[in-house]
């Protein structure tokens, strides 16, 4: 599952799509709750303010846990995925992604799959031959130092207000989300039939981390089954489902094991181009006021 992760990160899949879709549907081995966690959580129908902002997802949390995270893009590497969180209201959120890579690693990263040839870039499309057939990405960024960056996209809307997630192009397919805070901490929960995927955000000097239960393999759970029924009572539904309703403690001390869960590092960025809104209604304030004071000048 985790290399899966970085195979798909590795091609500019959005890190929400990873979130709510990579461990729900490739994910043989999961584990879900019967009701939404922390369970002495309170429900809340409001997105915090803090979660508003363009984020850079780490594709190696080991090193940002360690203090060593940055911006940049080394050659050869998966490239960079950006999540700009934007909050239409208390209730109301819409999410974008984009992605960010050196042309010659995007070139020679298609031209490795078999069945994909013929990779080319012209202005801003970028064009390569699948099966016989051609295909194109549109309306990318050409960059200084061999960088393209994709096209920003609204990848997920969603709605506290009616409990609702849709994702971008499917609209008649809408995903029930539960939010919930406990101690400061926010924990979206997904129905997925019967029970609930939970993920959990917790803010940080950089930007929000966000926990979740990801088995990597059916042996290795069964093998430390007695461990983690110690913990909480877990009843297996079928081959790789797992389902349990820990408390509050034992919920978190499920959290606090590595090898069945994971971690997305998401960092706070500030774009350059991006001009602050403060800076805009400054600037609109003195251009008006010199404008007054020429014209009351040219009165008198």
């Amino acid at each position: 599952m985790k290399l899966l992760k970085k195979y798909l990160t590795r091609f500019g899949v959005n890190i929400c799509t990873l979130f709510f879709l990579v461990s729900l549907l490739f994910s043989c081995e999961v584990l879900l709750f019967s009701k939404p966690m922390p369970i002495d959580g309170k429900t809340t129908r409001e997105f915090p303010e803090f979660l508003e902002g363009t984020y850079l997802l780490d594709n190696n949390p080991s090193e940002s846990i360690n203090g060593s995270y940055d911006n940049t893009i080394k050659p050869k590497s998966f490239g960079n995925t950006y999540l700009d969180v934007e909050l239409v209201n208390n209730q109301n959120c819409i999410i974008y992604s984009y992605t960010q890579n050196h042309i010659s690693t995007i070139i020679d990263s298609l031209e490795s799959w078999e069945d994909i040839s013929n990779v080319s870039i012209k202005g801003t499309t970028l064009m390569f031959k699948r099966n016989d057939e051609i295909e194109f990405v549109r309306n990318l960024t050409l960059l200084e130092n061999d960088l393209i960056r994709t096209e920003r996209k609204i990848i997920y809307e969603l709605d506290l207000g009616k409990g609702i997630l849709v994702e971008q192009g499917k609209k008649d397919d809408e995903i029930k989300i539960l939010f919930k805070e406990d101690e400061g901490n926010f924990a979206v929960n997904v129905f997925l039939q019967k029970n609930w995927v939970s993920y959990v955000i917790f803010k940080n000097e950089k930007g929000i981390e966000v926990k979740y239960f990801d088995i990597e393999s059916d042996e290795q759970f069964e093998d430390n089954f007695a461990y983690y029924n110690g913990i909480t009572k877990i009843k297996k539904i079928q081959k790789g489902e797992y389902l349990a309703t820990p408390t509050n403690n034992e919920f978190y001390s499920l959290l606090s094991e590595p090898k069945i869960t994971d971690t997305w590092i998401l960092k706070r960025i500030e774009e350059k181009t991006k001009i602050n809104t403060i800076y805009l209604i400054l600037m609109g304030v003195a251009i008006l006021a010199a404008v007054l004071i020429l014209f009351r000048r040219r009165k008198h």
